[in-house]
């Protein structure tokens, strides 16, 4: 029987009794009895009860303090890759003076000189958008564009300290650098395609 259900059994078992007293005792002399027995019982039940909340606590804070311990051994989140880089995306201009830009290309540069340019956009993509026939004459356009990137890349960063601006190809424009980490400059240009480059599939 746990604490509360002996309390329980106490007090009824008095209340009952004291309640057979006050009938056989007459109304006024047996309720001022039955009403001292019961502070009795009750004070007597509280003491009881703040003992056994009092163990519970001491309980709680032994689960809480083992908890503290568990969680502290828990693994934390792994350090950031070591390599540093940035990519770039690569923009074209389907009209020229439109506005409109579609991401072509990703390139990506370590701090430690490795270049990776990647095309962005598939033939298959290029022939339903704009048919086969035009479709051949931008994957040669784009694959130039790919080939001299890093030539440029160069350029821009050894003029002006950066590599945002026009590349010298009508239509085309290299936008903001993006820094970032990853395992390889590979990691940095597939980075590049998730982010700014709605037609990709890697």
């Amino acid at each position: 029987m746990s604490e509360m259900e002996h309390t329980k059994a106490t007090l009824t078992g008095a209340v009952v009794a004291d309640t057979d007293d006050a009938i056989g005792q007459g109304r006024p002399a047996a309720l001022t009895k039955l009403q001292h027995r019961l502070d009795s019982h009750f004070a007597k039940a509280a003491d009881r009860l703040r003992q056994a909340l009092e163990g519970d606590g001491d309980a709680v804070r032994t689960e809480r303090t083992v908890g503290t311990e568990r969680r502290t051994d828990t693994p934390v989140l792994p350090d950031l890759p070591s390599y540093r880089g940035a990519w770039y995306p690569v923009y074209w201009t389907p009209i020229p003076g439109s506005g409109e830009r579609i991401t072509v290309l990703i390139l990506a540069k370590g701090e430690d000189g490795q270049v990776c340019v990647r095309s962005t956009i598939g033939d298959a993509i290029l022939e339903v958008a704009f048919g086969k026939p035009k479709a051949v004459a931008l994957r040669q356009m784009f694959d130039y564009v790919e080939k001299m990137l890093p030539d440029w890349l160069d350029a821009y960063e050894n003029r002006a300290g950066t590599a945002s601006g026009a590349v010298p190809v009508t239509g085309f424009t290299l936008g903001v650098a993006h820094s970032s980490c990853a395992d390889n400059v590979q990691q940095l240009a597939a980075q590049g395609i998730c982010l700014d480059a709605a037609f990709a599939t890697l």
